[in-house]
């Protein structure tokens, strides 16, 4: 809470969260001291969000966050927990994006449930300075470490290294189909009475791992709709929200294994927001396999919003994906202009 919406207060290295005016609903769905939930705990809380979306008219819940997850899945994983999935599509359909931290086991090629969700936003974690060197306990499966009992209990392994900004944590789960990076390691927020056993009273100065990347996502989704509302006078669909954050994203390379995953960059998604004002059209891939879109050209005064980019855009068999096209054109002297948008695939 502290990380997404926490009041403007300089404490320490506390300065308040992404979006320090927006509004947040807490719903427990770990019974106390358990430390752990389930998908129907999870789901019911996401079907609780799409009931009460509106109990505040002038400001409905537009993002989920989740700071949870375990297991390991090495794709797309809407058959674990099918009621969840729907609960989730439902979300989505009620205009609420829905994210989840990807995971601190140090995976190289997969990562947790709910995050492996398809229509789940899935977030991982980079540090955000120089923090010096520091170590990590990471699960057994991981790509990198070696078992040190001195510092983890076997069979989990040890991996010590460095530290410097914009690097991939060692401990975030990363995957292609890892959608989004974002701070941080050693945060300052919040921490109601000295719950994490700090010393700075109301606030804990080492909040890390994924569960803090996933807020500081979740708090810039809701100021990119809010932007969205103050530029286009509505809120962006979750499937906009999420090409906004990841083709407005800065290319991050994670050392394990050299995959490229976008930072979240508000600065540039809200940037971005006036090519939502353009012309509507679908691409639908009617192959009965997977394709992948890698390049989008289209005339120097017209911009195509999402760009394929350094990530290229993903289609499953049957499924679509909506393009808009603005035209930008200050020196056209009124004249009528016409260009093609081709889209190269990777079937050709």
């Amino acid at each position: 809470a502290g990380i997404a919406a926490g009041d403007i207060v300089v404490y320490a290295d506390y300065i308040g969260g992404v979006v320090p005016d927006a509004k947040l609903y807490a719903l427990k769905v770990m019974p106390d001291n358990s430390g752990s939930t389930n998908g129907d705990q999870i789901t019911a809380a996401i079907d609780w969000c799409v009931s009460h979306q509106f109990d505040d008219p002038n400001n409905p819940i537009l993002v989920i966050s989740m700071s949870l997850g375990g297991g390991d899945y090495m794709g797309t994983c809407d058959w674990a927990v099918p009621s969840f999935t729907d609960a989730v599509a439902a979300a989505n359909a009620a205009g609420i994006t829905v994210l989840a931290s990807s995971g601190n086991d140090g995976f190289c090629d997969s990562m947790g449930f709910p995050a492996c969700v398809r229509n789940v936003i899935s977030v991982g974690a980079v540090f955000d300075g120089y923090l010096g060197s520091l170590g990590f306990c990471l699960n057994q499966w991981s790509c990198i470490g070696e078992v040190n009992p001195t510092y983890c209990a076997e069979p989990s392994k040890f991996y010590g290294s460095s530290t410097s900004p914009l690097q991939v944590a060692p401990y975030s789960n990363s995957f292609e189909i890892v959608d989004l990076l974002a701070p941080s390691n050693n945060a300052y927020t919040t921490d109601i009475k000295g719950i994490f056993g700090s010393s700075v009273g109301d606030y804990y100065g080492a909040m890390g791992g994924t569960s803090a990347a996933c807020p500081y996502a979740a708090g810039a989704a809701a100021a990119i709709q809010q932007a969205a509302m103050d530029i286009l006078n509505r809120p962006l669909t979750p499937a906009e929200l999420k090409d906004t954050l990841t083709q407005s994203g800065s290319p991050i390379i994670d050392f394990k294994n050299n995959i490229t995953t976008p930072l979240v960059n508000i600065a540039d998604a809200v940037d971005s927001l006036d090519i939502f004002n353009g012309t509507e059209f679908t691409v639908f891939n009617d192959n009965d396999f997977p394709i992948l879109i890698y390049q989008v050209q289209s005339p120097q005064w017209l911009t195509v919003f999402p760009d394929a980019g350094n990530y290229g855009i993903f289609l499953d068999a049957g499924e679509s994906k909506q393009f808009r096209a603005m035209a930008y054109c200050t020196n056209c002297n009124y004249e009528d202009l016409t260009g093609e948008v081709v889209f190269t695939t990777t079937d050709g």
